[in-house]
């Protein structure tokens, strides 16, 4: 015999299944939200570009990642997968991270007599074309070059040649930054290789090339009255910087020690963990840090960078950034066991960057300039480096492994 339902019972499972289907479209838009970033991402990077390290600083639906500033920071907004800038605030469009050395590409499109710039190693307060350096973009095209045309190291160094095209045509430009060399690209041609160190003349009442900062933002200008557009904003970051050391050396395992059965080799420059369990260890320990590489697993892989690590042991105890791109519970930048990672776009088979700060108890992970991790620990405060190989199917791949010691 059926049971009659009371009313005030009807109400409460029309209520929890409200309360179910209201949760299940929001999971459904989080979930939409994500792969159509994804979607954005992965369109933005050239096949190539994803295997080399590259990663995209404009995600292609919202500026997630920057901030604007100047009296009308809505100058700054994304229509159709490009960034639009209106010309009616005269500020900047600022990247949340600073960055040192790296590839810069980004193409740009100005409106008819558009002046804009792309400020490299800006610092947060100040001029951003004077406290780093403005590469000029401008509405020139057949102009003889000069230190305001496009391409020029703002006000200090001249573009060899024009290569700009008409208003209203969409341009390539590349930036490398790589210590004090300064090159820049437009549509393909190299038209500025400057090393900072021969500018110590002030030009102007500005702080010299040589005196300028070596690390802070990459910024877009909005110079008021002319629209501007920027799209495929995409970075590979360089090995080196101030204050950094290699723990590689790329050519043999000198500086550090095996533990485990893996089989830890150079090939062509790049250390490759693989047929086995293991790990190896820094001959030195470190406690307060910055830790910087360059990877890639291979598909389904599973390895892990360790800083503050106890013990010579084939499972060390210590911290562990996982590196694994299919975990559910402890996905790739991971602080492994003690705080998942927030989503990121990595790949199997793809070179990607991991940073890892350890300043005190104060606990960062970046993966492709991303903050995953930001957390508070004193589990350990001081250990060695080790870099993991998991088991047997697992290939693991080092580029670059630095070091930058913190007070």
């Amino acid at each position: 015999m059926n049971r009659l339902i009371s009313p005030e019972e009807r109400g409460t499972v029309f209520l929890r299944n409200v309360a179910v289907s209201v949760a299940a479209i929001v999971l459904m838009c989080c979930l939409a939200a994500w792969l159509q970033s994804v979607a954005a991402q992965s369109m933005l990077l050239t096949e190539a570009e994803r295997e080399d390290g590259w990663f995209p600083l404009f995600n292609g639906v919202d500026l997630t990642g920057w901030k604007a500033t100047g009296a009308h920071p809505e100058a700054f907004y994304v229509k159709d997968g490009v960034i639009e800038c209106d010309g009616s605030g005269g500020g900047w469009l600022k990247t949340d991270k600073q960055f040192e050395n790296f590839v810069l590409r980004i193409e740009y499109k100005l409106s008819k007599g558009a002046n804009s710039g792309i400020a490299i190693r800006a610092l947060p307060e100040g001029s951003p074309a004077f406290s780093g350096m403005e590469i000029q973009l401008l509405d020139d095209y057949g102009r003889r070059p000069r230190v305001y045309t496009t391409g020029a190291i703002y006000d200090s160094v001249a573009p060899t040649k024009n290569t700009s095209r008409p208003a209203g045509e969409w341009n390539e430009m590349e930036i490398t930054c790589d210590d004090r060399q300064v090159k820049v690209a437009v549509n393909g041609t190299e038209i500025v290789d400057a090393n900072l160190d021969d500018y110590t003349t002030p030009i102007n009442n500005h702080t010299p090339l040589k005196d300028r900062a070596t690390c802070g933002l990459i910024e877009l200008q909005d110079h008021t009255g002319h629209y501007i557009w920027f799209r495929n904003i995409r970075i590979k970051p360089l090995p080196g910087g101030v204050g950094w050391r290699p723990l590689f050396n790329h050519e043999d395992l000198t500086g550090w020690r095996m533990v485990g059965t893996a089989k830890w080799q150079v090939k062509d420059g790049v250390l490759v963990g693989s047929q086995g369990q293991g790990h190896i260890f820094s001959n030195s320990a470190y406690d307060n840090l910055m830790l910087r590489t360059s990877l890639r697993i291979s598909s389904h892989g599973n390895s892990g960078v360790y800083f503050r690590a106890q013990d010579l042991a084939d499972w060390p105890e210590g911290y562990e950034a996982q590196v694994d791109h299919h975990d559910p519970n402890n996905p790739t930048g991971s602080l492994y066991g003690m705080c998942k990672a927030a989503n990121v776009v990595t790949r199997d088979g793809e070179w990607f960057t991991m940073q890892v700060t350890a300043d005190g108890p104060h606990i960062v992970i970046e993966v492709n300039g991303q903050t995953v991790v930001d957390t508070q620990d004193t589990t350990f405060q001081g250990g060695m480096i080790a870099l993991q190989a998991h088991d047997p199917s697992s290939v693991v791949q080092y580029r670059d492994v630095e070091i930058k010691l913190l007070p």
